[in-house]
């Protein structure tokens, strides 16, 4: 009787499945984990993601999708167990210009990163890369509700309620709070020459303790050339992370099919002239394109201001990797002249200007 039953439930299960994938529901999944081998006074060893001392990242999302309705459902294992993921959220287009999502929601249509190198490795301690230099849509926290509308062809414009430590289940949260810690903004796609974007991110909710405005420009009329700088202005003095300014840089070159350059610069200043530096390069390169075997490289400064450290600190990478079509493994070796790495536990005797040095290896999946 109970092999019939579970026999039942499967069969149930199954042609759900079938009902749903006609209906446009499908299920895609987004991973990676890294076992390192890590030194400075010690060596030690962790399980671990790139960027925090978590376990290994093994994400789901289910995801149905229509011509005006639709959903997303986020699971991910970061901490050894399921939780709820990045995202949770319904979207409907009530005409073709015109998105409504509401949920837990996060948007990247304009977003302005310079990720490479070590940030899908192990991250150094301290480094940039994604938001350098144009914040996503609930870059302070998931915003809870969006308006975004597309007019024209190359015209993008969003407002978004929510996130950025606003909670709106809350019961201080009045309507004012929840549209001062808004994020409204836009972009133009220039064709032939780049995109144009700018934005306000405002405070959470309550507090009112941080107003920035970000403007963006992403030059593609070089062939094989990207350029994409952008500008972190606060309304409020020392307002971003103890600092009046930030200027991101990222730019990315493909010099060849098998070769792809990278470099960045994130420079913070306050209201004293003091200024935090980071700057970085980075290679891509094809090996063997039949089989998927590629070396990454990376090197990065930091001084002392944006490393918290008097001497400063320089770090780098050199991985290799094989990549298949819904995954790939590699192998590096890092290391950096002071504190810690981002996506792991201390090591005994990192603090300081220590040098610390790791072993990655790292899997990662996407279907």
């Amino acid at each position: 009787m109970k092999k019939a039953v579970v026999l039942g439930m499967i069969l149930l299960a199954l042609g759900t499945l079938v009902y749903a994938a006609d209906a446009g529901v499908s299920v895609t999944g987004w991973g990676r984990g890294l076992f390192a081998i890590e030194g400075g006074e010690d060596v030690e060893a962790t399980v671990t993601d790139s960027w925090g001392a978590n376990m290994t990242r093994v994400g789901v999302s289910v995801i149905g999708t229509s011509d005006n309705v639709g959903f997303q459902v986020d699971i991910d294992t970061d901490v050894g167990m399921p939780v709820a993921g990045d995202q949770q959220k319904i979207w409907v287009k009530p005409f073709d210009m015109l998105t409504l999502q509401v949920g837990r929601i996060y948007d990247d249509t304009l977003r302005g990163s310079g990720s490479f190198g070590a940030w899908n490795w192990l991250r150094y301690g301290s480094m940039s890369g994604d938001d350098l230099v144009f914040g996503r849509v609930g870059v302070g926290g998931q915003v809870n509700f969006e308006l975004a509308v597309a007019p024209t062809e190359g015209f993008y414009a969003f407002a978004a309620l929510g996130g950025n430590g606003t909670n709106l289940q809350a019961a201080a949260d009045t309507a004012q709070n929840v549209f001062h810690g808004g994020q409204f903004g836009a972009g133009y796609t220039i064709t032939g020459i780049g995109v144009a974007r700018a934005q306000y991110i405002g405070s959470p909710a309550g507090a009112h303790q941080t107003e920035w405005i970000n403007a963006a420009f992403k030059l593609t009329a070089v062939p094989n050339l990207t350029v994409d700088a952008g500008l972190y202005f606060a309304l409020k003095s020392d307002d971003i992370a103890n600092y009046d300014e930030i200027i991101g840089l990222a730019v990315d070159y493909t010099a060849m099919e098998a070769l792809v350059l990278h470099a960045m610069a994130n420079v913070q200043l306050d209201a004293d002239a003091d200024m935090a530096l980071e700057f970085g390069a980075g290679v891509d390169y094809t090996v063997d394109k039949e089989n998927g075997v590629g070396v990454n490289a990376d090197v990065r400064y930091m001084n002392d201001m944006a490393s918290a450290n008097p001497d400063g600190q320089i770090s780098f990478l050199v991985g290799v990797f094989k990549t298949f079509a819904n995954g790939e493994v590699g192998i590096g070796f890092e290391a950096q002249t002071t504190g810690q790495f981002a996506g792991a536990q201390p090591v005994s005797g990192a603090a300081g200007d220590a040098l610390v040095w790791a072993i990655p290896v790292k899997l990662g999946m996407h279907f």
